[in-house]
């Protein structure tokens, strides 16, 4: 068994197409908390009263329009999940072992859920895998160029990247938690065959925060970035304020992140014919 880092999944986009979604700031004491963290707000059409916008923008008012706002304030509340690759994604492995991969997907039943913070369940399914410097390796049993790596069940929530943004609310300053959904391994790769000196299984345990580029702005497509030196902390208020959490690097240490570079990250809200909607990211604010 070799230690292994996942190393540039890098930049991420979130698009939603039947929604606009965002952060922002919502009164959290109407709904009956006191606690003041990201959620995600989006624009879907309904039928029947409430506000009604003129399309998918939200952003101008229609008497008789067939869109309106809606906050995820309940972990009820929930819509699928779809990602697509930007670019080639890779999971840079320690030894030298860099897997490069042409497609990205999440698995069925992958969901974006309400609540604040605001959640999400997937699991990242990679397609087109193909070992750097050793095409005729075979990845998880598959021959390379054909191969596909599926992580193993991650949970991902929305969190503050400071303290001050955590104490003032700000929308601007938040990230994206990823880890594992039970146990300590995001994802195990195991390479066989003609692969040299690389030949060994390499399971990637620990946690990786990314920053949401621009999350508050309403739009189809939002960039996840995670930067080169690992975020190490974040924070996320409770009834007495702000609290510090410390991420669980993965193993690898300083070398075990740069993840969701070039990943498109796209989220269909609700059904039917819906479609070109947005999403940005809110502050469920009990002011």
């Amino acid at each position: 068994m070799v230690t292994s880092s996942l190393k540039n999944i890098g930049r991420m986009v979130v698009a939603v197409l039947t929604v606009s979604l965002a952060l922002g700031v919502i009164a959290a004491a109407a709904w009956g908390s006191t606690i003041d963290n990201p959620g995600w707000r989006a624009c879907e059409e309904r039928e029947g009263t409430g506000a009604k916008f003129k399309d998918a923008a939200c952003s101008e008012a229609l008497s008789e329009g067939h869109f309106e706002e809606l906050p995820f304030e309940k972990a009820e509340e929930s819509r699928a999940l779809f990602w697509e690759a930007g670019g080639t994604e890779k999971l840079d492995l320690s030894h030298g072992a860099v897997v490069a991969c042409k497609e990205l997907g999440v698995g069925k039943g992958s969901e974006v859920i309400g609540g604040q913070p605001g959640k999400t369940e997937l699991t990242l399914e990679y397609g087109g895998c193909e070992v750097e410097g050793h095409p005729k390796c075979a990845i998880d049993g598959r021959e390379g160029g054909k191969a596909g790596i599926t992580t193993n069940a991650l949970d991902a929530e929305l969190v503050y990247l400071s303290e001050k943004a955590a104490e003032t609310h700000n929308a601007e300053d938040t990230g994206t938690l990823f880890k594992p959904a039970t146990g300590e391994v995001l994802v195990t790769v195991d390479l066989e065959g003609e692969c040299g000196e690389l030949k060994g299984e390499y399971p990637l345990a620990g946690q990786v925060v990314a920053e949401n580029v621009e999350g508050t702005k309403r739009a189809r497509h939002h960039l996840i970035r995670a930067p080169e030196k690992p975020i190490g902390t974040y924070w996320i208020n409770d009834a007495e304020g702000p609290v510090e959490h410390h991420v669980k690097l993965t193993s690898g240490g300083a070398e075990a992140i740069i993840i969701l570079e070039g990943v498109a990250l796209i989220l269909p809200w609700g059904s039917g014919p819906t479609t070109h909607s947005f999403c940005w990211i809110i502050i469920f604010s009990s002011e």
